[in-house]
């Protein structure tokens, strides 16, 4: 999840309960985040073909 406009008006307990969701402790992604796998599959064409780049906190890996 990407941190929600307006981010200071969240409420600390959802601040709360969304990091205790992800193994990694941050309650959202930054932007930064998702720039960087952006900047990583259009930095070297023709070497990632048929992956899926998951952009998280860690919440998938408790799925697998």
């Amino acid at each position: 999840m990407v941190q929600p406009a307006g981010g200071d008006d969240i409420p600390d307990d959802l601040v709360r309960r969304v990091m205790k969701a992800n193994p990694i402790p941050q309650p959202w992604l930054q932007p930064e985040d998702v720039s960087r796998g952006i900047v990583y599959l259009v930095t070297d064409p023709g070497v990632i073909t048929g992956s899926v780049l998951e952009t998280g906190l860690g919440g998938s890996a408790r799925i697998h």
